[in-house]
């Protein structure tokens, strides 16, 4: 219980800071209404089950992860969101007599994209790492099930939360109608925010790539 007691206000307190999960969930509430803040911030807690799995596994094998396999994984995401964003914006709105046809993201893509969104972000795993270890007694019988425990806890208050921020971006899901180039605002609004989020990722994972740890004696 006393764990609890500051696990959980350290976790919401982490959630109210803006960042890609965030921006994710709340450019698919303005294009996907309800739905999209739904799934894609399901998709989001599930990008957190992976990396809480990684944690459990590190600690229950107790040395470091592979710093070349991270970074080809994140890489590799990253790529992926470029892919999606260039995707988004090619596809061209058609109007009719009853306005806009939107375009449409099934649930299973939504969901897909706020995995790639969570476990693509280079600073994401580390945190899973340096986070949820601070929050395991030192007396716990078996410290890799008490991490995925503490990782489900998180991941499920972070649904709610990130389903609440998605909420607050349909209040704005009207402007999706709004058509600028035969694309819709909301279109342009997640197209965006992936290559924004990519192209921020990619940077750290060059800037790791390009500095050196620093060299001890």
């Amino acid at each position: 219980m006393e764990m609890l007691i500051a696990f959980i206000p350290a976790v919401v307190a982490m959630m109210v800071v803006p960042g890609p999960d965030m921006a994710y969930c709340v450019a698919s509430g303005v294009s996907y209404g309800k739905r999209g803040a739904f799934f894609s911030a399901l998709g989001v807690g599930l990008g957190g089950m992976v990396l809480t799995l990684v944690t459990a596994g590190l600690i229950f094998a107790a040395h470091g992860i592979d710093a070349r396999l991270t970074l080809a994984i994140q890489a590799g995401g990253c790529l992926f969101l470029l892919y999606l964003s260039a995707k988004i914006i090619a596809a061209r709105h058609s109007a009719d007599g009853e306005g806009v046809q939107v375009v449409k993201a099934t649930e299973r893509q939504m969901i897909l994209r706020g995995i790639i969104t969570n476990i693509s972000n280079p600073k994401a795993l580390v945190f899973f790492l340096s986070f949820i270890p601070q929050f395991i007694p030192a007396a716990a019988e078996n410290p890799a099930l008490y991490a995925i425990w503490l990782g489900m806890l998180l991941c499920t208050i972070g649904v709610t939360m990130n389903f609440g921020f998605g909420l607050i971006g349909t209040v704005a899901s009207p402007l999706d109608r709004i058509v600028v180039f035969e694309r819709s605002l909301g279109q342009i609004l997640i197209s965006v925010v992936f290559f924004v989020v990519a192209m921020g990722f990619l940077v750290n994972i060059i800037r790791e790539i390009a500095v050196p740890p620093l060299m001890t004696t």
